[in-house]
């Protein structure tokens, strides 16, 4: 690899893969994951858990990010409803999560969304 040392700070951050010992995984729960039908609108509600464990021996921060769906018609409409304490850009409708872990502590992090469009349009929302 080439480093460019003409900005360099006192300190170099370098990303040197995945580490095995932190472990994410993202599911949908599917009980709470549901579309319903009111009047001209349709309603798709989509719920992910989200589980982070440290398998280190130390205490770490970690940087969690994730996206939902992002609309740019009027007639569609996302409603957030839960973030477990992440921030939120509207715009990109990126999600970040700062976390500090300790030593085998594991967080679950929910994620939920809803989705409201005319229920002549056809979706694929994932």
């Amino acid at each position: 690899t080439v480093l460019d040392t003409r900005g360099m700070k006192d300190t170099l951050s370098l990303s040197l893969g995945r580490d095995r010992s932190v472990q994410i995984k993202r599911d949908k729960s599917k009980d709470l994951s549901s579309s319903k039908l009111f009047g001209s609108k349709r309603e798709t509600e989509r719920n992910w858990m989200i589980s982070v464990k440290n398998g280190k021996k130390a205490p770490i921060k970690i940087t969690l990010q994730d996206q939902i769906p992002v609309s740019t018609l009027d007639e569609i409409e996302v409603i957030t409803d839960e973030l477990s304490g992440g921030e939120l850009k509207k715009e990109s409708g990126e999600i970040t999560w700062k976390l500090n872990l300790e030593p085998n502590e594991k967080r679950e992090l929910n994620l939920k969304y809803r989705i409201k469009y005319p229920k002549e349009r056809k979706l694929f929302i994932e």
